[in-house]
């Protein structure tokens, strides 16, 4: 995952990796190009645009059932590694057991999970789950499933 921007966990179990972490575009540039390559019939990333938030663009692939993991990491030497699970509001099982999997990939990282997400008044709201220190990104994930009552599919 340090060479990505970001990774796209599908219903089906499938990882998608998308943006070098190498270039300085965006995390919206590449969340909106895959959307044009992979999602042309869903009209409403048409009407998004590389200045809204890379949460708020992820919110919507979360609609169409996708986990989004944002690589965050800006400067390892003073803040280490980090990241940013997006949920939605159904996660399947074949999901959840490949997001186990991926955890294992970015033990390195300290990352956080937003869910129950929607839009009020066209503001991002939510709730979130921090990973606290000398916790795994595996613990954080399961603390999440064993106290939040996300539904499998």
């Amino acid at each position: 995952m340090d060479s990505y921007k970001i990774a796209f966990i599908h219903q089906n179990a499938t990882i998608d990796y998308v943006g070098s972490n190498t270039t300085d575009d965006t995390h919206s540039v590449h969340l909106l190009e895959y959307a044009k390559n992979n999602y042309p019939e869903v009209s409403i990333f048409k009407k998004l645009n590389y200045r809204h938030t890379p949460e708020t663009i992820s919110y919507f692939y979360t609609l169409l059932g996708d986990v989004i993991f944002l690589n965050t990491t800006k400067d390892v030497e003073r803040h280490g590694y980090t990241g940013l699970f997006i949920f939605p509001q159904k996660i399947t099982e074949e999901q959840k057991r490949i997001l186990y999997t991926f955890s294992k990939s970015i033990e390195k990282y300290t990352t956080r999970i937003l869910y129950n997400l929607s839009l009020e008044n066209g503001i991002l709201t939510g709730n979130e789950t921090q990973q606290a220190l000398d916790v795994t990104p595996y613990e954080v994930l399961e603390h999440y499933f064993n106290n939040n009552k996300t539904k499998s599919k």
